[in-house]
């Protein structure tokens, strides 16, 4: 944030808590969940309940990407597509489910 000139300002702390909660839920409660289906839910509820101020987009990526890099994964894409997936995501145009799947096939080992 402080890249781009921002201070990353929390705005409603109680939804930033609720998106840290929902993405353990996924990895309690649903049967299956893999670290894909939890990164995609640190990523799609930060973006969907924004908590910030501003750039909460770029918060939900890095948390996503902090989360893979902790278990050995990066995103492979190009940072156009993967620009384009979080707007998606943030424009209700992408649900939780289609972007663990996506993670699946853009990301490696590190």
């Amino acid at each position: 944030m402080q890249k781009y000139g921002q201070t990353p300002t929390i705005r409603q702390e109680d939804l930033l808590n609720s998106a840290l909660a929902a993405a353990k839920n996924i990895a309690y409660y649903e049967n299956q969940a893999d670290v894909y289906d939890i990164a995609a839910g640190y990523c799609y509820y930060i973006c969907r309940n924004p908590p910030f101020v501003d750039g909460n987009k770029r918060m939900a990526l890095f948390t996503m990407s902090y989360f893979l890099r902790k278990h050995s994964l990066k995103i492979k894409s190009e940072s156009e597509e993967l620009e384009k997936v979080i707007r998606n995501i943030a424009a209700g145009n992408m649900n939780r489910k289609s972007l663990a799947e996506w993670l699946k096939e853009n990301t490696r080992d590190i």
